[in-house]
């Protein structure tokens, strides 16, 4: 059970607070954003904060079609109009995770979302998961597939760039994840930045039929 869930974290209000302030900032896709938190402003309840809180997107389709909006639209102003509570909250308690021994679990210790990267350190090339949600940070084996636990996973990457950037796959579920050698732990924003840089490797494992789990 993740250490987040269920916890009243996000009211209502913060909630389209935060998709509005969403719009406001991201001025080439404000106008959709503004859109959808005035859509969202009459039907906004408990529930669809706990809904933004969980990342529980199956849930998505029905209110998106009620509110005759884009369901991807729709998901990524919940998504991000709750991560400030998200962080702010693992952040917090980030002294409850272990990051001394390695953990066998696939999704974030925090809030239960799947890992957006790993980051690689020390002489040995030490392998931490990291939470695109809320920033937690995890221990992992070094060559589990980071999907669905299974060993002897592969690795894609550029000459030269193996144990510094690459992505590793998994021939049993055919997912794959995102490696990348850090002196220090990324901040949040580093951390999406990184994600962003290395895209290549993203269309890479893509193009050979891996995916990552969202």
């Amino acid at each position: 059970m993740p250490a987040l869930a269920g916890e009243p974290l996000l009211t209502t209000d913060q909630l389209l607070t935060n998709a509005r302030a969403l719009g406001a900032a991201v001025p080439e896709v404000g106008e959709a954003m503004l859109a959808i938190a005035a859509a969202l402003a009459p039907v906004a309840s408990d529930e669809v904060a706990s809904i933004a809180l969980a990342g529980a997107w199956s849930e998505i389709a029905p209110l998106a079609a009620r509110l005759d909006v884009d369901e991807s639209a729709l998901m990524t102003v919940l998504d991000y109009a709750a991560r400030p509570a998200l962080l702010a909250a693992a952040n917090r308690l980030g002294d409850m995770v272990d990051d001394d021994e390695p953990s066998r679990s696939t999704r974030c210790p925090m809030c239960g979302a799947p890992p957006l990267i790993a980051e690689l350190s020390g002489k040995d090339g030490a392998r931490s998961l990291r939470c695109g949600r809320c920033a937690a940070r995890w221990r992992f084996p070094r060559l589990a597939c980071a999907t669905c636990g299974a060993e002897n996973a592969g690795a894609l990457h550029a000459e030269g760039d193996a144990g510094i950037k690459q992505a590793d796959y998994c021939d049993h579920c055919h997912g794959y994840l995102k490696a990348v050698s850090v002196l220090a732990p990324l901040d949040y924003v580093a951390l999406l930045e990184t994600d962003l840089r290395t895209v290549a490797l993203d269309l890479a494992a893509i193009d050979r039929g891996y995916a990552r789990v969202v």
